[in-house]
């Protein structure tokens, strides 16, 4: 992990730290994903930009990716709050039922994507 990347992480607190860690080792499983510090958070790349991390004062880790408005079968998964282009996981540090399939549906469509372009 990049040193940036590791600072970001490692200000949450300790709750929200370790489910946002989990998250981002799991993205970084993925074959040629990177991680990098992009306005202030981290983003995961590959060919291009496919999603990043964000964590909301308000609570919560959010996953959002990209090109959502280009999804065909997931996109249904994800919160899209009125934007057009992106949509998110939205994760709760305080549940302890993680659902990864989910994340894993997402993240496969994502990279698919990724690779066409």
């Amino acid at each position: 992990m990049e040193k940036s990347v590791d600072n970001y992480f490692l200000k949450l607190e300790p709750a929200k730290r370790e489910l946002a860690l989990f998250l981002h080792r799991f993205l970084k499983s993925y074959d040629g994903v990177n991680s990098s510090i992009k306005y202030g958070i981290p983003f995961y790349t590959r060919n291009k930009w496919i999603c990043y991390i964000n964590c909301p004062k308000t609570g919560g880790i959010d996953i959002t990716f990209l090109r959502a408005n280009k999804f065909e079968k997931n996109i249904h998964r994800l919160e899209t709050r009125g934007r057009k282009m992106v949509g998110s996981l939205v994760y709760d540090e305080n549940d302890e039922n993680l659902d990864l399939e989910n994340l894993k549906m997402v993240m496969n469509e994502a990279l698919t994507l990724d690779d066409k372009s």
